[in-house]
Protein backbone atom coordinates (compact mmCIF):
# COMPACT_ATOMS: atom_id res chain seq x y z
CA UNK A 1 0.00 0.00 0.00
CA UNK A 2 3.26 2.11 0.49
CA UNK A 3 3.80 2.01 -2.89
CA UNK A 4 0.17 3.16 -4.13
CA UNK A 5 0.56 6.64 -1.61
CA UNK A 6 4.26 7.08 -3.63
CA UNK A 7 2.23 6.58 -7.26
CA UNK A 8 -0.40 8.67 -5.68
CA UNK A 9 2.38 11.41 -4.25
CA UNK A 10 4.38 11.25 -8.08
CA UNK A 11 1.35 11.80 -9.96
CA UNK A 12 0.35 14.80 -8.19
CA UNK A 13 3.97 15.92 -9.24
CA UNK A 14 3.72 15.21 -12.50
CA UNK A 15 0.38 17.12 -12.74
CA UNK A 16 2.30 19.94 -11.54
CA UNK A 17 4.84 19.63 -14.04
CA UNK A 18 2.66 19.23 -16.81
CA UNK A 19 0.75 22.12 -15.82
CA UNK A 20 4.02 24.09 -15.25
CA UNK A 21 4.99 23.70 -18.78
CA UNK A 22 1.98 24.34 -20.38
CA UNK A 23 1.36 27.43 -18.35
CA UNK A 24 5.16 28.82 -19.57
CA UNK A 25 3.98 27.36 -22.85
CA UNK A 26 1.13 29.77 -23.21
CA UNK A 27 2.77 32.08 -21.12
CA UNK A 28 3.21 35.20 -23.72
CA UNK A 29 -0.64 34.43 -25.11
CA UNK A 30 -2.10 34.71 -21.94
CA UNK A 31 -0.37 37.52 -20.72
CA UNK A 32 -0.98 39.77 -24.27
CA UNK A 33 -4.49 38.14 -23.89
CA UNK A 34 -5.33 39.39 -20.12
CA UNK A 35 -2.96 42.64 -20.91
CA UNK A 36 -6.44 43.32 -23.69
CA UNK A 37 -8.89 42.33 -21.09
CA UNK A 38 -7.70 45.13 -18.71
CA UNK A 39 -6.94 47.62 -21.35
CA UNK A 40 -10.46 47.14 -22.51
CA UNK A 41 -11.83 48.27 -19.31
CA UNK A 42 -13.52 45.13 -18.22
CA UNK A 43 -14.00 43.92 -14.56
CA UNK A 44 -11.20 42.34 -12.72
CA UNK A 45 -11.57 40.97 -9.44
CA UNK A 46 -9.82 41.18 -6.65
CA UNK A 47 -7.91 37.97 -6.14
CA UNK A 48 -7.25 37.84 -9.62
CA UNK A 49 -5.25 41.04 -9.73
CA UNK A 50 -3.91 39.70 -6.51
CA UNK A 51 -2.85 36.42 -8.63
CA UNK A 52 -1.18 38.70 -11.22
CA UNK A 53 1.09 39.48 -8.85
CA UNK A 54 1.92 35.66 -8.05
CA UNK A 55 3.52 35.08 -11.51
CA UNK A 56 3.04 31.47 -12.04
CA UNK A 57 1.80 30.43 -8.72
CA UNK A 58 -1.10 32.90 -9.53
CA UNK A 59 -1.79 31.83 -13.61
CA UNK A 60 -4.07 28.95 -12.46
CA UNK A 61 -6.14 31.96 -10.50
CA UNK A 62 -6.82 33.45 -13.48
CA UNK A 63 -6.90 31.07 -15.27
CA UNK A 64 -10.10 30.18 -13.87
CA UNK A 65 -11.61 33.59 -14.06
CA UNK A 66 -11.68 33.27 -17.53
CA UNK A 67 -12.85 29.79 -17.49
CA UNK A 68 -15.46 31.03 -16.07
CA UNK A 69 -16.57 33.34 -18.30
CA UNK A 70 -15.82 30.93 -20.98
CA UNK A 71 -18.73 28.89 -19.87
CA UNK A 72 -21.07 31.40 -19.55
CA UNK A 73 -21.40 31.17 -15.78
CA UNK A 74 -23.32 34.33 -14.79
CA UNK A 75 -20.68 36.44 -12.24
CA UNK A 76 -21.98 38.79 -9.52
CA UNK A 77 -19.82 42.05 -9.57
CA UNK A 78 -21.45 43.93 -6.79
CA UNK A 79 -24.50 44.00 -4.70
CA UNK A 80 -26.93 43.99 -7.74
CA UNK A 81 -24.55 44.04 -10.52
CA UNK A 82 -23.57 41.26 -12.84
CA UNK A 83 -20.94 41.02 -15.29
CA UNK A 84 -21.61 42.35 -18.73
CA UNK A 85 -22.33 40.67 -21.98
CA UNK A 86 -19.64 42.85 -23.70
CA UNK A 87 -16.94 40.90 -21.06
CA UNK A 88 -18.24 37.03 -22.23
CA UNK A 89 -18.28 38.40 -25.74
CA UNK A 90 -14.86 39.81 -25.50
CA UNK A 91 -13.39 37.00 -23.81
CA UNK A 92 -15.00 34.32 -26.34
CA UNK A 93 -13.89 36.69 -29.35
CA UNK A 94 -10.27 37.68 -28.11
CA UNK A 95 -9.17 34.15 -26.72
CA UNK A 96 -7.85 31.95 -29.34
CA UNK A 97 -9.33 28.08 -29.68
CA UNK A 98 -5.84 26.76 -28.26
CA UNK A 99 -5.55 29.30 -25.24
CA UNK A 100 -9.60 28.32 -24.72
CA UNK A 101 -8.40 24.77 -24.68
CA UNK A 102 -5.15 25.42 -22.29
CA UNK A 103 -7.88 27.34 -19.71
CA UNK A 104 -9.80 23.88 -19.58
CA UNK A 105 -7.03 21.74 -19.65
CA UNK A 106 -5.53 23.81 -16.12
CA UNK A 107 -8.59 22.96 -14.55
CA UNK A 108 -8.60 19.38 -15.10
CA UNK A 109 -4.92 19.35 -14.07
CA UNK A 110 -6.24 20.86 -10.42
CA UNK A 111 -8.89 18.42 -10.01
CA UNK A 112 -6.51 15.94 -11.08
CA UNK A 113 -3.83 16.73 -8.16
CA UNK A 114 -6.52 17.27 -5.80
CA UNK A 115 -7.92 13.73 -6.49
CA UNK A 116 -4.79 12.20 -5.96
CA UNK A 117 -3.72 14.34 -2.36
CA UNK A 118 -6.63 12.91 -1.30
CA UNK A 119 -6.36 8.78 -2.18
CA UNK A 120 -2.56 9.64 -0.91
CA UNK A 121 -4.29 11.06 2.46
CA UNK A 122 -6.51 8.38 2.21
CA UNK A 123 -4.01 5.92 2.04
CA UNK A 124 -1.77 7.13 4.30
CA UNK A 125 -4.68 7.20 6.85
CA UNK A 126 -5.76 3.83 6.57
CA UNK A 127 -1.67 2.43 6.95
CA UNK A 128 -1.18 5.02 10.05
CA UNK A 129 -4.52 2.78 11.82
CA UNK A 130 -3.65 -0.29 10.38
CA UNK A 131 -6.84 -0.57 8.41
CA UNK A 132 -4.60 -2.00 5.70
CA UNK A 133 -1.10 -2.65 5.59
Amino acid sequence: MKIAVIVCLLLVLLCILVQYLLARLHKKEFDDFYKNYVAYGHFVPPYVVFADNLGVLGTSLKAKWFLWILRGRKIKTQRNKWLDKKTYDFVQEHASKKLQSWIRLDLTLLIYQGIFLFLAEALILLINNEIIS
